[in-house]
């Protein structure tokens, strides 16, 4: 029995501790402006970053959330960046939820957050009910959670959230003046973080080809290993200099980068029907560079070109898509993507836009 009372004292702690590490903040940056902490059933986590474009309209729509469940549902916005610089980002592009840092990346570790924006919604006690792309949370989804937990023993959801005291110093922007490029030692995965000062990437070289080029990763054809690498960079070199920082590539690396024509097959976008194409000002979600918000079956677009519509739908659909023409206005987007039927139908009839498979000369990105 003395021993039974033991281990069941060791599991109770160890599922109190548990739940108390649901989540670890280094700092609350500012306070929810739409609902309060107390008395609520859920905590949702909204994960974000001050350079991400798609997280502007996700947090958005988790506002619009918070609004609507202000009596049962708590959300936060979560970054793992320096807290002056979420501070300093604040006072451009404020946030209607409460903003907190994270303690040394353990909130993101915990739930292995590797991209964003990105959703997790706990319960009461810290149990995981939901994760994955914000798009893909509908009110339906929080109509379920809620009901579920509705018989539950309510405990107080700040509980949930342990500080840990970290350094506070706010670390002032990072001056790149010149171009910085090697090979990625240890974990690399895909990463692109971009300020108005400078870019810094990480991944594999492949991508980091189709982003100074600006077209899909099918268009970048590698005969040479595709290794991971480093990358940092002046903003204005990579806005205004691209073909500067392939050069520096190519003699650091020893590559033949070029650009060749080759017969792909292609789903190719043609405007049949412009009176129908939708300008900018359908959706507005306050950046005039253009975001994007990508469930798992809608796809919505914000200020987003019909190449960058194609290079979009490249990367999500896993096969390649080319809008050849010459229209270069940047307009909103709101359609079902998944399902090939039903997005060439939506495509056609609200924007006029026809999909079709064919074959034709496209010019690649050759390195070798």
């Amino acid at each position: 029995m003395k021993y039974l009372m033991s281990f069941l004292g060791c599991l109770c702690l160890a599922i109190a501790f548990s739940n108390a590490q649901s989540l670890k903040v280094a700092e609350k940056i500012s306070e929810n402006q739409i609902a309060p902490l107390a008395d609520q059933k859920l905590l949702v986590i909204d994960f974000w970053a001050t350079w991400c474009g798609p997280c502007i309209p996700a947090t958005k729509q988790m506002e619009i959330y918070q609004d609507l469940y202000k009596e049962e549902i708590y959300f936060m916005a979560l970054s793992d960046e320096y807290f002056g610089t979420i501070s300093t980002h604040l006072q451009k592009h404020p946030i209607q939820l409460a903003v907190f840092q994270d303690a040394e990346n353990y909130t993101f570790n915990k739930y292995q957050v590797t991209s964003r924006p990105h959703v997790v919604v706990l319960n009461a006690k810290g149990k995981l009910l939901w994760q994955g792309k914000p798009g893909d949370l509908r009110p339906a989804d929080f109509d379920r959670f809620l009901k579920r937990e509705a018989n539950a023993n309510s405990e107080d959801l700040a509980e949930l959230i342990n500080y840990q005291v970290v350094n506070k110093e706010v670390v002032p922007d990072e001056i790149v003046s010149t171009v910085q490029i090697d090979l990625c030692e240890g974990a690399c995965y895909d990463r692109m973080e971009l300020t108005p000062q400078y870019i810094n990437f990480q991944g594999h070289l492949s991508h980091l080809l189709a982003e100074l080029y600006q077209v899909s990763d099918f268009e970048v054809v590698m005969e040479y290993p595709d290794v991971q690498v480093m990358l940092k960079a002046p903003y204005q070199t990579w806005n205004e200099a691209p073909d500067d920082i392939v050069r520096q590539l190519a003699d650091q690396f020893g590559l033949e980068i070029k650009k060749q024509s080759i017969k792909m097959k292609i789903q190719e976008l043609d405007i049949v029907d412009r009176s129908k194409l939708w300008d900018d000002q359908q959706i507005d979600w306050g950046n005039p560079q253009g975001n994007f918000l990508v469930g798992n079956s809608r796809m919505e677009g914000d200020n987003l070109s019909l190449k960058s519509l194609a290079r979009l739908l490249s990367k999500e659909k896993k096969t390649l898509y080319k809008y050849q023409g010459k229209d270069k206005l940047l307009r909103d987007w709101n359609f079902h993507y998944l399902y090939d039927d039903l997005m060439k139908s939506e495509l056609l009839d609200q924007f006029g836009i026809a999909i079709r498979p064919t074959v034709a000369d496209v010019e690649v990105i050759l390195v070798n």
